[in-house]
C-alpha cells in the first residue's frame, strides 16, 4: 500500500483513535489491575459503540489473562488490541475483491441515506483502476431522482447504466442488466436497489425477488450482496446488518462515513454478531476515497 493510501486510512480512523478507543493505553499505567480500571475500560468500549456483548467478552478475556498469567498492566493494552484484532479477523474471508470471483454481480443493499449511490461510484472507480469493466443497473425505480443520480455518477466515472422508466419493475432492470453484461463480457455488474427500511417486509421481499432473478440468470457470474452501512449510525447499523442478513445473505459490508465518526468501534460487534466481513470502508467524500478493510491497520492506527 502506498504512502498516500496509508495516510488516508490513518485519517479515516483518527476520530476513533482520538476519542475513545485511543484512551485505552492510558488506563494501564499502574502495575495492578483495579476494579476502577475495568469500569473505565468498559465505559470506553461501550462509548465507542463496541456494544455490550463484545465489551463483556473483552473484559472477561482480560480478567482471565490476569488471573492465569498475572499479566502486568503494560501487557494489558496489547491484550485488548489482540482480542479486538482476533474478533475482526474472524470474518476476514472477503470474497468480493478476489480476482478469482470475477466476473461477478454485486447487489447493493441498504437503507436510505447511508451513502449507497456514492459507494457504487467508489466501487466502480476502485475496480476500473484494476482493469475491470463495469456495468450498472438502476434498479431503484421508486425514485426518478435515484435513476438520474446513478446516471450522473456513470458519466463522471465512465460506466454505463442500464435503466427503465421510474416506477417499472426493479427485477426487470436487473434481468436486462445481466443480459447486457453477458453479451459484452463485463467483469463487474453493480445493481443499485431502492433504499429500504430494514423492518419493511414488503420492500425486503422486493430485494429477495431481485436476488432470485439474478441468481437464475447469472450464468458464469458470481453473485454477491454488498450491504452499505453508515458508520455514524452506530448500533442502528448493527440492527440493519442483522435484519438484512436474515432476509438476504450479505457477503460483505461497505462501511461509509467512517472518517466522520468517533464511534468506529461499531465494526467490532458487526463482525462478531453477524460474521459478515467488512469489504470496503469509505475514507472520504471523493470516488477515490475507498479502501479494503484491514484488521491489522485498524488496530495499528487506533491503538498506537
Amino acid at each position: 500500500m502506498n504512502e498516500k493510501k496509508h495516510l488516508s486510512l490513518k485519517n479515516a480512523f483518527a476520530k476513533t483513535k482520538n476519542s475513545f478507543l485511543g484512551q485505552i493505553p492510558e488506563i494501564f499505567k499502574s502495575q495492578q489491575l483495579s476494579l476502577k480500571d475495568l469500569e473505565e475500560l468498559e465505559d470506553i468500549l461501550i462509548s465507542s459503540d463496541i456494544g455490550m456483548d463484545s465489551t463483556n467478552k473483552i473484559i472477561e478475556s482480560i480478567k482471565e489473562s490476569f488471573r492465569l498469567h498475572k499479566s502486568s498492566s503494560s501487557n494489558l493494552s496489547d491484550l485488548i488490541k489482540n482480542e479486538i484484532q482476533n474478533i475482526l479477523e474472524s470474518a476476514k474471508n472477503d470474497e468480493i475483491s478476489k480476482d478469482e470471483n470475477f466476473p461477478q454481480i454485486l447487489i447493493m443493499a441498504g437503507v436510505n441515506g447511508v451513502g449507497k449511490t456514492t459507494a457504487i461510484a467508489k466501487i466502480s472507480h476502485y475496480f476500473q483502476q484494476r482493469g475491470k469493466s463495469v456495468l450498472c443497473g438502476a434498479a431503484d425505480t421508486y425514485r426518478a431522482a435515484a435513476i438520474d443520480q446513478i446516471k450522473l455518477w456513470g458519466q463522471k466515472e465512465n460506466f454505463e447504466v442500464i435503466s427503465h422508466q421510474s416506477g417499472s419493475d426493479p427485477s426487470a432492470v436487473a434481468f436486462d442488466t445481466i443480459s447486457a453484461a453477458k453479451k459484452r463480457n463485463i467483469d463487474l455488474v453493480i445493481i443499485d436497489t431502492a433504499g429500504r427500511l430494514h423492518e419493511n417486509s414488503n420492500l425486503m421481499d422486493e430485494l429477495k425477488k431481485i436476488y432470485k432473478v439474478l441468481n437464475q440468470s447469472k450464468s458464469h457470474y458470481k453473485l454477491h450482496t454488498l450491504l452499505t452501512l453508515d458508520a455514524t449510525t452506530g448500533q442502528n447499523g448493527l440492527l440493519q446488518a442483522k435484519s438484512f442478513n436474515e432476509s438476504i445473505k450479505c457477503d460483505g459490508i461497505f462501511l461509509t462515513k467512517l472518517d466522520g465518526t468517533s464511534k468506529g468501534g461499531i465494526i467490532i460487534p458487526i463482525i462478531e454478531e453477524t460474521n459478515i466481513p467488512i469489504s470496503f470502508i469509505g475514507t472520504g467524500e471523493q470516488p477515490t476515497d475507498i479502501a479494503l478493510f484491514d484488521p491489522n491497520l485498524f488496530t495499528e492506527y487506533v491503538f498506537n
